[in-house]
């Protein structure tokens, strides 16, 4: 339910009609937790609990990674 929620607000709204595949799902799932797990650090009250850049760019590049790779497996 919470997916499809943000996918009628998100501009992923066009992928709302590959939901059905559990590849696309886990790879959005994911992708939501670590996105969500990412900013909630960063917004941490402790600045020393807070990611450096170079841990958010690099968590951010395995986010598009693991949505790419759940798109190429959705497709396949």
């Amino acid at each position: 339910l919470i997916i499809e929620q943000f996918l009628q607000l998100h501009p992923l709204k066009k992928f709302q009609s590959r939901l059905h595949s559990i590849d696309f799902r886990e790879g959005l799932v994911r992708c939501v937790e670590h996105y969500f797990s990412l900013v909630t650090r960063c917004w941490s009250q402790n600045p020393e609990d807070r990611p450096s850049f170079l841990t958010i760019e690099a968590e951010l590049e395995n986010i598009q990674q693991v949505w790419a790779q759940s798109n190429m497996e959705d497709t396949a």
